[in-house]
């Protein structure tokens, strides 16, 4: 038997007269893993895993496509009996069922006789295959997946590929960093073994495009760690001490004073116990912004939101090793301890690095009650009408009924929506959005069996960080109670870091616990005795180390409001460091996507036009580094470095009502240009370099996106639209989670819209096309770029893509043409296609198949690398697909490499 890793009973099972032994969780079971043995051969099932790649069935009530190699068989008992119709049907290779519990699916078997074995973890789905000698993909891919093996030796088509990341990596960051992106590439691609490359001694130095040299007129101001708040008057000579001081002075002014001012921090680290909160009273003016920067340039400045600890370490015995321990002032709860500038671990169960992929997690964990699901819904009742009278959508809008007439649409849209809304939800925070989801997740479990034999005084308080069961994301959970008799853990809030939910469980980890403390570099901070116990490694002195506690969530925030904003402030060349954990502070679903967020950042901006935040260094944050939301409009994020975030780097999130977008609540018209994005998602897994939900036309460009556990870029829905997408490079992405791409995009939820710059009553409906140009997505990443459910109005030109599939699943008017597309593909998912075009690109296998009803497959160039990758050609065209003969065409590595450098924006 193939046997889940989990604490099982065993079962029997007798299959045409062979005996099988196979495990199944003592409690009711959804999923089942096994081998067994039918008359065609030996059966491999899978559990959590959605398998059917062969063709589309586009529902329950709805019969597959003709001739797309699938069958929906109707319901039957369980996942046997589906394959027991296979076994009868003449050419049945696998078979997918569903879980009783799935709505609109529940029971149903679909069978399909294309061995085109592509499985993806995928909750409430059940997969079998026929292991023939003629299917060697029949096999299971389970959650966790472990993250994807970097190609070893590079191919040709690989060196090409991280030859060109590097060097768009240098021309986007200015030659920032390059050592950092050197060494990611060697781990992810093998780039040191391809010819032609060296790793760089050093980054080259950088000059902050906003640094200002001299005033334009307004006021000047100094500040030092070493200043003085009370005889300093703020001059070069005698500074202020501190960042609030220099704010009071520069809001005493009237704003044309202020307008074109500087308040320049010199070197120094400068604590702050509160955040600086900035108001329509700082603000400068248009073309001449308050500039608040290190100086000179280079200057070593740090906003830094942490406390400093200073005390006397004494050596202890815990747990058989020697500890270190101090006292800390009473209200010292952190959950973050720094030591000399790097982020520790908290104590733990198993030992791991979150630095390293999938560590240090067990797994057995036994669902046995979820959260009270308290969503409500809401009856349909607003009707979305064309200008002649058609029904273009029908959805909910709490509170508001009736009609709205666009101008942009005449028929439904055809993709996959869902017009139930959902409010009251306690596993969201509804102050700003309603849910879509109706779910919920586990409240209480019964350990894993090698969590039984642990001992803990007072688990209460001690944290869960667990992957969803399909490895869509991670959970993190506080622990209200621990019966150890029973091994039942019971949780007093959390898992609402996703938005999807779950009955089930993942692998998980338990930490804030003394009792683990047992590795170096672990801390446990004793709140009741105010005690921090810390293991140092054997070249740690901590009495010289600089040891910081991070208690401050939001360093720097901008707010105002609609009617009154604070306005044209520039924050440039210094670093910013220490902000608090929020992943057990509220989330909130913003739209009909996965993910969940919290709202909130080490710099949040609300209410805010043209603020700057210029070479920045983002050290560490433990939750988002940035956080745009609801008005948040043309400002510019340029230059930064984000380096091993918690959360995601940057975020922007407006606010909705359901399927009313009506009010200015949206980021819009903000750029975000030219960041390294090193390492995002150490704490929680459902976080990306970039993440946005209801905004309307954002410019992200020439960013750097690498380490990752799921997307680099995600697009949570297609709200307006218009966002631009331009030479970005992304690698290293999707590496703790599953089903998800490099990029990834839904848009499952309809909206109707103000229209930009239209009358106040004339409402559009439609999202303006999304310009996806000049990026690099770099796998393995199962899918490479993924148009997920309902993603809508994009054209797609003039990117690389290696190692993964492009998939286009359920939506409409998607161009994809003049792409560079290396060991990769499109896929087709689940309907429609007539308004999709895969036209005019350059792939390394041939040909290239889809649905008959596709709107354009013509013109695409299969290209034979010389010297060389290639892929095998199919000989036949798949039972029922439309296939482009293209033009055959040879071309050496170096002519390759020029046409990709070309797409990204580089000089040959």
């Amino acid at each position: 038997a193939i046997t889940h890793s989990i604490e099982n009973s065993s079962q029997v099972r007798q299959t045409h007269g062979i005996l099988v032994t196979m495990q199944v969780p003592s409690m009711v079971a959804l999923f089942v893993l096994q081998l067994a043995v039918g008359t065609n051969g030996q059966w491999t099932e899978c559990s959590n895993v959605n398998s059917i790649r062969g063709g589309s069935c586009n529902g329950p009530s709805i019969p597959c496509e003709p001739n797309s190699g699938c069958l929906n068989a109707g319901k039957v008992s369980d996942i046997e009996a589906c394959e027991g119709l296979c076994e009868k049907s003449a050419g049945c290779v696998a078979v997918e069922w569903h879980s009783p519990s799935l709505p609109g699916w529940g029971s149903i078997c679909v069978l399909q006789n294309q061995s085109a074995w592509q499985p993806h973890p995928q909750g409430d789905h059940n997969a079998a295959c026929l292991k023939q000698d003629s299917f060697p993909e029949c096999k299971c891919s389970n959650n966790p997946p472990p993250p994807p093996a970097p190609p070893a030796p590079p191919s040709g088509d690989a060196c090409i590929v991280a030859r060109t990341a590097y060097a768009k990596a240098d021309q986007a960051l200015h030659g920032r960093g390059m050592t950092a992106v050197w060494d990611s590439l060697d781990a992810w691609m093998q780039i040191s073994k391809c010819a032609n490359t060296t790793r760089p001694k050093a980054s080259k130095p950088w000059v902050p495009a906003g640094m200002v040299q001299q005033s334009s007129g307004g006021a000047v101001i100094f500040v030092s760690p070493t200043g003085n708040d009370v005889s300093g008057d703020g001059t070069q000579g005698h500074p202020y001490q501190t960042l609030q001081k220099a704010q009071q002075h520069m809001r005493a002014l009237d704003q044309s004073q202020r307008a074109g001012g500087v308040v320049n921090l010199l070197a120094g680290t400068y604590y702050i116990n509160n955040s600086l909160v900035f108001t329509p009273a700082d603000s400068g003016m248009a073309g001449a912004p308050v500039t608040w920067q290190a100086y000179p340039e280079h200057a070593a400045v740090s906003i830094n939101g942490g406390v400093r600890v200073d005390c006397t370490w004494t050596p202890v015995a815990v747990n058989g090793i020697t500890a270190q321990k101090c006292d800390v002032p009473a209200g010292f709860a952190t959950n973050s301890v720094f030591v000399n500038g790097l982020r520790q671990v908290r104590a733990r169960f198993p030992n791991g690095d979150p630095l390293v992929p999938a560590s240090g997690y067990s797994s057995g964990a036994k669902p046995v009650s979820s959260f009270p699901n308290t969503a409500q819904a809401v009856p349909a009742n607003m009707h979305v009408v064309s200008t002649t009278g058609n029904i273009v959508a029908t959805g909910s809008v709490p509170g508001v009924g009736g009609k709205v007439t666009v101008a942009d649409r005449s028929t439904p849209r055809g993709v996959t929506t869902v017009a139930t809304a959902y409010v009251n939800s306690s596993r969201f925070n509804d102050t700003f959005n309603l849910p879509y989801w109706s779910t919920t997740s586990t409240n209480a479990i019964t350990v894993p069996s090698t969590w039984k034999s642990r001992k803990w005084a007072s688990p209460a308080g001690a944290v869960v960080k667990m992957m969803h069961p399909s490895a869509w994301g991670s959970w993190a959970f506080e622990v209200g109670a621990y019966d150890e008799s029973s091994g039942v853990m019971t949780f007093s809030k959390g898992g609402n870091q996703e938005a999807r939910g779950s009955s089930g469980t993942g692998n998980l980890y338990i930490e804030n616990l003394l009792e683990e403390l047992d590795a170096p570099h672990e801390f446990f901070v004793d709140t009741a005795h105010n005690a921090l116990y810390y293991v140092p490694d054997n070249t740690t002195d901590l009495s010289t180390a600089v040891v910081e506690g991070v208690l401050l969530p939001r360093i720097l925030q901008f707010r105002g409001s609609d009617s009154a904003l604070v306005q044209h402030i520039s924050f440039v060349g210094v670093n910013i460091s220490r902000s608090a954990p929020t992943y057990l502070e509220s989330y909130e679903s913003p739209s009909g996507g996965d993910w969940s967020i919290h709202r909130g950042g080490a710099v949040l901006l609300d209410g805010a036009e043209g603020i700057t935040l210029d070479s920045i260094s983002f050290d560490q944050m433990d939750g988002n580094a940035v956080f745009l939301s609801n008005h948040a409009v043309n400002n510019t994020v340029r230059d930064c470095d984000f380096w091993r975030t918690g959360d995601s780097a940057v975020a922007a999130v407006g606010s909705g009502r359901q399927m009313n977008g009506t009010e200015a609540t949206y980021p819009s018209e903000n750029t975000i240009v030219g960041n390294h994005f090193d390492t995002v998602g150490v704490y929680m897994k459902q976080t990306s370099c970039y993440f946005k939900a209801i905004t309307y036309k954002n410019y992200i460009s020439n960013n750097i996106c690498h380490d990752g556990p799921r997307a680099g870029i995600n697009f949570n829905d297609g709200f307006m639209g218009g966002d631009v997408l331009s030479e970005n490079v992304i690698w290293a992405m999707v590496r703790e989670t599953g089903d998800h791409g490099t990029f990834n995009s839904w848009d499952r939820r309809e909206w109707f819209y103000r229209c930009p710059g239209g009358a106040p009553s004339e409402y559009c409906f439609m999202p303006q096309t999304h310009h996806v140009t000049g990026n690099m997505f770099i796998g393995p990443a199962g899918w490479n770029m993924d148009h997920d459910d309902g993603s809508s109005e994009y054209n797609d030109f003039n990117n690389i893509v290696y190692m993964g599939g492009f998939k286009y699943r359920d939506g409409i008017n998607r161009n994809m043409s003049g792409n560079l597309m290396l060991n990769a593909g499109p896929v087709f998912q689940v309907m429609g296609f007539e308004t999709d075009y895969f036209v005019g690109n350059y792939l390394d296998h041939f040909p290239v198949c889809g649905p008959p009803t596709i709107g354009g497959l013509s013109g695409n160039t299969y290209i034979t690398i010389r010297d060389g990758t290639t892929r095998d050609a199919v000989s036949a065209a798949p039972s029922g697909q439309k296939c482009d003969k293209g033009t055959a065409v040879t071309m050496s590595t170096q002519q390759v490499e020029a046409l990709a450098r070309k797409l990204v924006g580089l000089a040959n």
